[in-house]
């Protein structure tokens, strides 16, 4: 048989650490904000891996597209995924409790708690309409193990075993400094009153009234009190067969989860999480588009914007979003302009862009296309290392060698002012046989730099200017395409920071 999954058309190992290029372009902190949507799963480490094939671009299109035309779905996959988390928390204290009614009382819990989740999203999926083939066959899945479990005698089997431990009651009497514990004769017991409220207010524990839950008192769930033990040794002398029934399930049913649920139940993260931190974003103004169908070598955004900028502003200040095209070839945009003119914001919102799309998720602009990609690769400035005999310079050329080697092109490149050391012509022969390495390998990218003479060479190295305006060289933030205008409009910053001959001046005694 196949794979069975929603995320991968071929067989796939998640890596467990974050790409190299990550921070560069902010995607930690966008990853950091997705995880807060799926509480309880480690799920970073369904966005560090790249599909391989076109094909599972495809499946996650349509996934996605099923998922949004199916509102209920996210909601059964959230109480899904609550009942499988607490089957194998149960689970695990099963595998680790040493004391015999313990191990069994997790183990039944566990199956009970796995039951559910089964049930209840194989219930909600059957009224749904899917077209994706992904979907479909999870269905499928689901629904034949959710029949094997109830038809074929796991949960009768689990029923009878709960009957029987539900027939067990006993009254705690305390009097006089003793306890002792009476058999009530009821076949289930309710207390004239709730105390679990009062219980809790006493000792200074959360208590959810809906559900009449009382978090356990105990730091160790596999620790055993002397009061547990008395009445462990109780029922196993008065009450065999409640122990029993529960030991025989536990041996006829070790291990009921199955491997492909499981798989799903962590896939499902993929997409809750991608949803909700979408719909999250277009709450904050902004929407969030699917690539949109390639023509031949199209490389386009409409709308792009800095994802983590738009989060962090609120109200304090508009994102602007910005516009690019590629040459219809592997080529450069080599961005010129002042400082604080949004340069590397926008080559920041690109590598957003670039990676949503590869990924198969929705993508931080209004309208954006790119060609078969195969990763992703930056250069950010870094500080001098002032313990480093080797420099700035040398240290950078380092970083870029293991960049340049290789003949596999189709990554996108982002390099942000490389080479500032350097002298303007030799930074400049450097930065025309940096790009001329990557475009001839097949690479698209962004080149943030301050030297003006680079952009326009030839015709894979396309201009694209921060834009100011008025006398005093306004920033608006907006990179378009343009020729270089070889100034650093220094004087506005001047003004800003009053740093101007007569502010000096002010200051000085």
């Amino acid at each position: 048989m196949g794979l069975k999954s929603i995320l991968f058309s071929e067989e796939y190992t998640l890596k467990e650490t974050e790409p190299d290029f990550f921070r560069d372009v902010n995607l930690h902190y966008i990853i950091d904000m997705m995880r807060v949507y799926t509480p309880g799963y480690d799920a970073a480490k369904l966005f560090y891996t790249f599909p391989v094939s076109e094909e599972t671009m495809k499946l996650r299109h349509v996934v996605f597209f099923d998922l949004d035309r199916n509102p209920g779905f996210r909601e059964a996959a959230v109480y899904f995924g609550h009942f499988m988390r607490k089957a194998a928390g149960m689970m695990e204290l099963a595998e680790k409790s040493e004391d015999e009614i313990k191990r069994a009382g997790f183990h039944m819990r566990a199956a009970g708690n796995y039951l559910t989740a089964v049930k209840l999203f194989s219930e909600a999926l059957s009224d749904m309409k899917f077209t994706s083939p992904a979907l479909l066959e999870c269905r499928e899945h689901i629904g034949c193990v959710c029949r094997e479990l109830t038809g074929g005698g796991f949960e009768e089997a689990y029923r009878e075993c709960v009957r029987m431990w539900d027939s067990v009651a006993y009254r705690m009497s305390v009097k006089n400094g003793e306890i002792s514990l009476i058999r009530d004769k009821q076949s289930s017991f309710e207390p004239e009153k709730n105390y679990l409220k009062d219980i809790a207010a006493l000792l200074k524990v959360p208590f959810d009234e809906e559900t009449d839950i009382l978090p356990s008192v105990f730091k160790n769930p596999l620790a055993t009190t002397c009061l547990e033990e008395t009445v462990a040794a109780l029922i196993k002398r008065s009450e065999p067969g409640v122990y029993e029934s529960a030991k025989s399930f536990m041996h006829s049913y070790p291990s009921f989860f199955d491997c492909d649920i499981l798989r799903y139940e962590q896939e499902l993260q993929f997409y809750i999480a991608s949803l909700q931190f979408r719909d999250e974003t277009e709450r904050k103004g902004k929407v969030m588009c699917f690539p949109a169908e390639r023509i031949d070598a199209s490389f386009m955004g409409v709308g792009v914007y800095d994802v983590v900028m738009l989060w962090q502003a609120g109200s304090k200040f508009e994102v602007v979003a910005n516009d690019f095209e590629f040459p219809d070839k592997p080529s450069f945009l080599i961005v010129t302009g002042p400082n604080g003119g949004g340069k590397t914001t926008f080559a920041r919102s690109l590598g957003q862009a670039v990676y949503f799309a590869m990924m198969g998720m929705p993508v931080n602009a209004e309208l954006f296309t790119l060609p078969n990609m195969v990763g992703i690769m930056t250069h950010f400035e870094n500080e001098e290392n002032l313990f480093d005999n080797a420099g700035k310079l040398k240290d950078e050329i380092n970083r870029l060698i293991p960049m340049v080697k290789g003949s596999e092109g189709g990554r996108f490149v982002i390099l942000n002012e490389l080479f500032t050391t350097a002298t303007t012509k030799d930074a400049l022969v450097m930065g025309q046989k940096i790009t001329e390495i990557f475009i001839k390998r097949g690479d698209f990218g962004v080149y943030v730099t301050h030297m003006s003479e680079l952009a326009g060479k030839d015709d894979a190295l396309k201009s694209m200017v921060a834009e100011t305006v008025g006398t005093d060289n306004r920033r608006t933030y907006r990179i378009i395409p343009d020729k270089p205008k070889g100034l650093g409009f220094s004087d506005a910053l001047v003004r800003q920071y009053e740093l101007t001959y007569d502010d000096i001046m002010r200051v000085l005694p």
